[in-house]
């Protein structure tokens, strides 16, 4: 490489090219004005796999742990709790984005001598808590639905209603079912809060329909079976009725339930669990 070369080579990047072409030329080259540079004086071997494989060889692991252990069940959560915490621990639980969070290597609590010392906030443990399959199969009557299509749809989710009883879920299904040929006569409201639809058809029938039902289903995925209410609403039109559900404390159940696990957690492990969300300093 010619001197003038190296001398209009300002640009980003120009020296460090140039002193490439100075490592690997086979005489000494001059990669800018005063610094000769020759192979011999430097060693292109890659030394950082040799760096890393040697403490990888002589300790059991690096120092500083580092991931997030993402879990499914309160029970997994509480065991990694209880494996890996010390006195830098700490635990979050966010209610409104349903999560809970164990940072491990947070902050070593301060005393009369000694200030606090922040961690690296980099070895964590998570669980979310996603509504559950069954839930989102009831949320489909949240819209409306045909008599035979909310018919099918109860008659394939019998175990899932605590009241009224699976076989009378059965029956009014089978009836729905059935009176779905025929043109709606009338409703009565019944003392019991329930209501009576009479059909025309070649035969006169009727179908006693309650208004509230009970369901037992979890409403986190991997969960416990909680207790859920529902109204049961119903248009007419046409002759024809449609039917969905109106769910009575879906939101509350569900702050509920985040809550009694969050408390089962802390028992389980004697662990303080700060109600609010986790946000990392940019320190780190």
């Amino acid at each position: 490489m010619k001197p003038n070369e190296i001398e209009d080579s300002t640009r980003p990047g120009a020296l460090l090219s140039a002193f490439e072409a100075g490592v690997k030329s086979a005489a000494p080259v001059e990669v800018f004005p005063g610094l000769i540079a020759h192979h011999k004086d430097y060693a292109l071997a890659d030394k950082a796999a040799q760096r890393l494989a040697e403490p990888k060889q002589n300790s059991p692991g690096p120092y500083n742990a580092y991931g997030t252990l993402v879990l499914l069940t309160p029970e997994s959560f509480s065991c990694a709790l209880l494996d890996y915490r010390d006195c830098r621990s700490k635990v979050f639980a966010d209610n409104e984005k349903g999560e809970i969070t164990a940072v491990f290597d947070y902050v070593t609590p301060g005393g009369a001598i000694t200030k606090p010392l922040m961690g690296w906030g980099q070895h964590r443990a998570t669980i979310t808590f996603a509504e559950s399959r069954k839930l989102k199969e009831w949320k489909k009557t949240l819209e409306w639905m045909g008599q035979v299509d909310f018919a099918n749809f109860l008659e394939d989710h019998l175990e899932d209603v605590i009241s009224p009883s699976g076989q009378e879920l059965l029956g009014i299904a089978t009836d729905l079912e059935a009176s779905s040929t025929g043109g709606l006569k009338s409703r009565v409201n019944l003392d019991n809060g329930s209501v009576r639809l009479n059909y025309q058809d070649d035969v006169e029938t009727s179908v006693e329909i309650p208004r509230n039902l009970v369901l037992g289903i979890p409403l986190f995925e991997h969960g416990d079976r909680y207790k859920l209410g529902a109204r049961l609403r119903f248009v007419i039109g046409g002759g024809l009725v449609k039917f969905k559900l109106l769910f009575t404390n879906l939101q509350d159940s569900k702050e509920a339930e985040f809550e009694r696990i969050t408390q089962e957690i802390e028992a389980k492990t004697a662990t303080v669990i700060y109600r609010g969300r986790l946000v990392i300093s940019s320190s780190w």
